[in-house]
């Protein structure tokens, strides 16, 4: 054998040996992202976001290699900074809210560091009056709220969107329908957001609600109930409920308690991730 053939026998090895290990590669990375997608279904959706995050890496790594990655990498967002939020409620007393006087409303009172709303006529309700400045865009409420007596909604949060009011409702309609009021002038009921769930009486849920330029979301628990894209939609509320604004939660005909609320300005990165039209 020549000097020239022990050479290209030599370069065939070495190009055998790279594609083999190109192809491990590939197939390790696979069998994690295989795992990592059974093992995500299972998470919020700030965690499947971060888990994502993670599945890609190993991708960039195995279709471009190590040293490409640094750079790819930055075209993503950078992590969602710590959320600032601001409790609205003390736990303690009535300060920062006051009894909405609807009209034929029940009692309000703080108990075991809960404000129940007791069962009216029609609504009973509080409407915020403290000095935390309520965002009209990008920001998130939550908080924890059960029904203790009655059949209608134990949760009616009217909250501001742009220079528009609407309200998102848990319960009413014989207590299950769950939706904004109102799209398009049509209610909760009525409209692209209505679902329907069992609430348990006396079992706190908590309800996430964000507020972007173009979209409405809710969950209950963690799981989203709403997703609802508002560009060119109309905006409002029932009027019964102008007496709820800027943020104001009621009941109607129903006893509710509220256990926290709060209230934060989401951040630049959030705000441009939640308002994709898919994520």
């Amino acid at each position: 054998m020549t000097l020239d053939d022990r050479q290209s026998a030599k370069n065939d090895s070495h190009g055998l040996f790279a594609s083999l290990f190109a192809c491990a590669t590939l197939l390790i990375a696979g069998g994690v992202i295989f795992q990592g997608s059974d093992s995500s279904a299972a998470l919020s959706d700030d965690q499947a976001t971060e888990t994502q995050s993670h599945q890609h890496e190993i991708e960039l790594v195995s279709l471009v290699g190590p040293a490409d990655v640094p750079a790819l990498k930055a075209e993503r967002p950078t992590p969602f900074p710590e959320p600032q939020w601001v409790s609205l409620f003390d736990q303690k007393t009535m300060q920062n809210w006051e009894s909405t006087k609807y009209g034929g409303e029940g009692d309000v009172a703080i108990r075991d560091g809960q404000i129940v709303m007791e069962l009216g006529a029609y609504l009973t309700g509080v409407t915020y009056t403290g000095k935390t400045e309520i965002p009209k865009s990008n920001y998130e409420v939550e908080l924890k709220a059960a029904r203790v007596d009655g059949t209608d909604f134990f949760s009616g949060l009217t909250f501001p969107v742009k220079e528009s009011y609407c309200s998102l409702i848990l319960g009413g309609w014989g207590g299950g329908v769950c939706g904004l009021s109102s799209l398009d002038t049509m209610d909760a009921s009525e409209n692209n957001t209505t679902t329907f769930r069992l609430f348990n009486q006396g079992e706190f849920y908590k309800i996430r609600l964000m507020v972007l330029d173009q979209r409405i979301l809710a969950w209950i628990d963690g799981e989203r109930i709403i997703d609802e894209d508002i560009e060119g939609t109309q905006i409002s509320i029932r009027p019964d409920v102008e007496l709820s604004c800027p943020l104001g939660l009621s009941t109607f005909q129903t006893t509710g308690a509220i256990d926290s609320i709060r209230i934060r300005k989401l951040s630049e990165p959030e705000t441009v991730h939640w308002g994709q039209s898919d994520f």
